[in-house]
């Protein structure tokens, strides 16, 4: 969606992104960076996101009237009726997406410059959410020298702010290392940043563009699955346990340990071997999940209480490390088992979790 600067060769600034959007619209009108086999209803932003903004891109390319494709109008149709159907049956409430709440009334609002409304049960709840959160992180803050949140979601502020005075704000070209947030700026702004468009053209080395760039600074610990929570809790209370049977922490009292700790962790063992699927895996037969069920069953497996589980836990480690043999060709693939403003996967932490989990079963 965004020209070139004046005096470019060529009208539009990445032609490869469109190229990309085309490419990937799936045979129901919409777009998803989760297969089918994983949907469930922890998708819904993800999907409506990455299909709202699809859409305004097509219908940005139409309206421009340059480099159109033939089959435009029927791409656009489709993906406009599996919206519909998107926000119909999309629960707000169970969401908790960064920004949703921000960047789909954004994109909303921006539909309805091409005649496009839509009218849904959420959307109350929706924009109750949104103005809630615009009076809390109210946008001129922007214009000052103080980082805010706002800055990862300015795709949210198109129409909102003056672009033109929160340049102050760039990191090595980029608006808090977002993308798409960078490209709002760069779109909006009205005297053309080259340090931002470096950034993006950085970013574009890669199929697609990544959810946050780089991620070397950036958090990977919003996980959508339950497996990493167990796994992050099962691995601390066993460390604790350990820690307190060698004297290190005589000041814990000892029946908290014993009947509250203990058959936390004992629980989780429990639930976890129940989750096992029958090729061995765990989550939608998901390798990195099926790594932190492994490391989760691992650091249970020396506990006391947790010895009656032996031979079960022995058997599901067993099956999970045969079916992350199967897989060891994708080992360096993220899964999307992260969320920021859409899912999004990180190989290598996905590789270097699969890795140590091969070792529990040595």
């Amino acid at each position: 969606m965004i020209p070139n600067p004046p005096n470019s060769t060529g009208y539009w600034l990445f032609p490869s992104a469109f190229n990309f959007i085309l490419e990937r619209q799936l045979d129901n009108g919409g777009w998803s960076s989760v297969e089918a086999s994983m949907r469930d209803r922890s998708w819904d932003v993800d999907r409506i996101l990455n299909t709202i903004a699809a859409l305004l891109a097509l219908l940005t390319r139409r309206s421009s009237e340059v480099e159109v494709p033939d089959d435009i109008e029927e791409r656009i149709a489709r993906a406009n009726t599996t919206l519909c159907a998107m926000l119909q049956s999309w629960d707000a409430g169970s969401s908790d997406n960064i920004g949703f709440e921000v960047l789909i009334p954004a994109h909303l609002d921006m539909l309805e410059k091409y005649d496009l409304r839509y009218q849904f049960p959420a959307r109350p709840h929706l924009m109750a959410l949104h103005e809630q959160n615009m009076r809390l992180a109210k946008p001129e803050s922007l214009y000052g020298k103080e980082p805010s949140t706002l800055l990862y979601s300015l795709e949210g502020m198109i129409g909102k702010i003056d672009f033109d005075r929160i340049s102050q704000h760039k990191n090595q070209g980029s608006m808090l290392f977002s993308p798409s947030s960078t490209a709002a700026y760069l779109m909006s702004t009205t005297c053309w940043d080259a340090e931002a468009e470096t950034y993006l053209r950085n970013c574009m080395q890669y199929q697609g563009v990544p959810e946050v760039y780089p991620t070397n600074i950036f958090e990977i610990t919003w996980d959508m699955t339950p497996h990493y929570a167990l796994m992050m809790v099962t691995q601390t209370f066993a460390m604790l346990l350990r820690r307190w049977e060698q004297g290190l922490l005589p000041g814990i009292p000892k029946l908290l340990l014993t009947e509250k700790i203990r058959p936390v962790v004992f629980g989780i063992a429990v639930e976890i071997l129940q989750r096992q699927l029958e090729d061995g895996s765990w989550g939608f037969h998901s390798r990195e999940t099926t790594a932190y069920a492994m490391h989760c069953l691992a650091a249970a497996a020396p506990l006391p209480l947790c010895q009656c589980l032996r031979k079960e836990t022995e058997r599901a480690i067993s099956d999970g490390k045969a079916f992350l043999l199967q897989q060891m060709q994708d080992w360096a693939k993220p899964d999307l088992v992260r969320t920021s403003k859409v899912t999004y996967g990180l190989g290598v932490i996905a590789e270097a979790l699969t890795l140590a989990a091969m070792r529990h079963a040595d």
